[in-house]
């Protein structure tokens, strides 16, 4: 029985492509989540205009937590929501730049 064996360029360049999956999946999630934490901005400003049960807290921490802070920040300037809570108007910018230094180091490595 034969066996086929890989030569070593090869080898590295499948490696190569694996990261190159893997950064396009990242990228990819990153878009989503922080398209998701907009559109979440977006729905609870409508929500409270009209006087309608609205999205919770925790779901919009959540979504920022889970690497969707951009998305939820730029939500917050365009449609001028949560801008009087302390803890959004501090802790969102906080955890994007936070956000921003571990993909930072990820990307180094």
């Amino acid at each position: 029985m034969k066996r086929f064996v890989r030569p070593a360029a090869a080898s590295a360049q499948t490696a190569k492509q694996g990261e190159m999956n893997n950064m396009t999946l990242v990228w990819i999630y990153t878009i989503l989540i922080n398209g998701y934490g907009f559109f979440l901005m977006k729905a609870d400003k409508q929500k409270a205009v009209r006087g309608k049960w609205r999205l919770s807290e925790r779901r919009i921490w959540l979504v920022a937590a889970a690497f969707g802070s951009a998305g939820v920040w730029f939500g917050m300037l365009r449609f001028r929501h949560k801008t009087k809570h302390l803890s959004f108007r501090l802790g969102i910018p906080f955890l994007l730049g936070v956000q921003a230094v571990l993909t930072g180091f990820y990307m180094m490595n």
